[in-house]
């Protein structure tokens, strides 16, 4: 009897040791982000951070229901890496959200820095005047 109960012992054990691998394995999967954590991320600016999650399945072409998308909120961030991982993916650098208001708007509204603007207009972004009449050379709308 004791014999027996050392081999099933024994079975247990070598099963238990050919799946651990196999069980581990799965809590080692990159975890994928929802849309408003994916949203947060491209305001954050962190491009390496944007590419792990669209590799991982996040998606770079949702919005807000104002129609405010991953690259106006990476324009609002101040990162052109970031801007550049979402053009990679093929967003729409000329989108509008509900105000109007295009990526390169949001861009010369929000940054002090060129260098995103650039990044947008090399990539085809286009002037554009949103519904307060204001566009990239005029963020006050004033005339």
């Amino acid at each position: 009897m004791k014999s027996l109960r050392i081999f099933v012992f024994s079975c247990v054990m070598i099963l238990f040791a050919f799946s651990l691998p196999a069980f581990c394995a799965q809590f080692k999967k990159a975890r994928t982000i929802g849309p408003e954590e994916f949203m947060f991320l491209c305001k954050s600016g962190s491009a390496e951070e944007i590419a792990n999650a669209l590799k991982n399945g996040a998606s770079a072409f949702i919005a807000y229901n104002d129609g405010t998308t991953t690259l106006m909120e990476a324009a609002r961030g101040n990162s052109p890496k970031a801007i550049q991982v979402l053009l990679g993916a093929g967003v729409n650098v000329n989108a509008k959200n509900s105000d109007g208001n295009t990526a390169l708007l949001i861009a010369a509204q929000s940054n002090d820095d060129a260098e995103v603007i650039d990044v947008l207009i090399e990539a085809g972004a286009e002037d554009a005047s949103n519904k307060k009449r204001r566009d990239c050379f005029n963020v006050s709308g004033k005339e």
